[in-house]
């Protein structure tokens, strides 16, 4: 199991440049590429890739997923899903990250089940000739929602190269229920996101480092050694409080307390 950083954890604070030298001064194992300027300007520009790339080697990284925000039902997916591609295959990865749709569960009736299904098995046989994974993200808003929408999808879409990039949603998070999730969802994640908080006055989220909050990613973790996970755990923010960025040398020290953390748990 290996550790990575997601350089949207700067956004736009820093060039992906000073990100590889940051997370190789912690002791990362690799990043994930934000799909979103500046880390991944359009149009494709291979020299761009090819500079990111011999940054990554000369520091010893890999990446561990390009970032995409392909998404089933959008407009212009096949050339979204065309350029995606050519960033992952360009960057040297397998994983790329999509989205299943822009609705959540409760609000997505049969006829836009059967959209996103359609979307997603086009994506996927593009993917199939290029050796390409993709990860759908775990998040609020998609058919990835809930537990038990997101093994509906994988079963119905019924693509071998389609998979899940695990994240917990926070209305589901105490330990039961991760123990749960791990359960019936752990075959198909090839990538974490990580992110934790508590609970603030009147339920609002407070971020805080990974060790600190409700998640218990040792649950996360153990379960993930049982399978032999190899993939990525990747910090995805370094948020910490209710609102606000912080400067760079100060998320670079959150960010070594949260590597050590995850170094921690994943050691075999």
């Amino acid at each position: 199991m290996k550790i990575g950083v997601c350089t949207i954890a700067w956004r736009d604070q820093l060039p992906i440049f000073e990100i590889i030298e940051t997370a190789a001064r912690i002791g990362f194992d690799g990043i994930e590429v934000w799909g979103r300027p500046p880390h991944t300007p359009r149009p494709y520009n291979q020299e761009y890739v090819d500079r990111v790339r011999k940054a990554l080697s000369d520091h010893g990284l890999e990446v561990s997923m390009f970032g995409s925000y392909v998404r089933a039902g959008m407009e212009n997916l096949k050339a979204e899903v065309k350029f995606a591609l050519k960033m992952t295959k360009g960057l040297g990865t397998e994983i790329c990250r999509i989205w299943a749709g822009d609705r959540g569960t409760d609000t997505a009736d049969e006829g836009y089940w059967s959209l996103v299904m359609r979307d997603l098995r086009e994506i996927c046989k593009a993917g199939r000739r290029e050796g390409v994974i993709f990860a759908m993200e775990r998040h609020a808003n998609t058919l990835t929602d809930e537990v038990d929408s997101a093994l509906r999808l994988l079963n119905l879409v019924g693509e071998e190269n389609l998979a899940l990039n695990y994240q917990v949603m926070e209305s589901h998070s105490t330990p039961e229920e991760l123990k749960r999730e791990m359960r019936l969802l752990g075959e198909h994640i090839v990538n974490v996101h990580a992110f934790n908080f508590r609970r603030g006055e009147g339920e609002r989220p407070i971020w805080v480092r990974l060790e600190e909050g409700v998640i218990d990613y040792k649950i996360i973790c153990d379960s993930l050694k049982k399978r032999g996970f190899q993939g990525f755990v990747e910090v995805e923010f370094v948020r910490r409080g209710v609102e606000g960025e912080l400067e760079p040398e100060e998320k670079e020290l959150e960010l070594m307390r949260d590597y050590e953390y995850l170094r921690r748990l994943t050691a075999t």
